[in-house]
């Protein structure tokens, strides 16, 4: 029950904490809660052991908590989506010029685990009995 417990806690700050408000790397498009809509825990139990995952299955999570580099410019989303002549296709390079940017990390599963590591340890210590290691 508290390694439940834990996961369910850990799942309630990454989600109150860390996307609550500006969402990570906001690219000038709206907040659709997606992110912080799809962090889960799961518990799970081999006979021996205990243990509680939190992550997340959108794709784009894992990009935020470790950073990326994405294309931008002429190119990044196919080019101009109506046919150009050739003077205007030359302007249109020359006004976005092709490249990559990088997006640093903004993690929120990793900050947060380490916020609570100290309550884990004391949980897990107090519900098996024992003394902190």
């Amino acid at each position: 029950m508290t390694v439940n417990a834990l996961g369910i806690s850990l799942r309630n700050l990454v989600v109150s904490k860390y996307l609550n408000g500006p969402r990570p790397g906001h690219l000038g498009v709206g907040r659709t809660g997606l992110l912080s809509g799809n962090i889960s825990d799961l518990p799970s139990e081999d006979g021996n052991s205990f243990s509680s995952s939190v992550g997340t299955n959108v794709p784009y999570g894992r990009y935020w908590e470790k950073g990326f580099d994405r294309k931008v410019g002429a190119g990044a989303r196919g080019g101009p989506q109506k046919p150009m002549t050739s003077l205007a296709e030359m302007k249109y390079q020359a006004k976005h010029p092709p490249g990559t940017k990088h997006e640093d990390a903004r993690p929120f599963l990793t900050p947060a685990l380490a916020d609570m590591k100290e309550e884990i340890r004391r949980r897990l210590a107090r519900a098996m009995g024992g003394e902190l290691l």
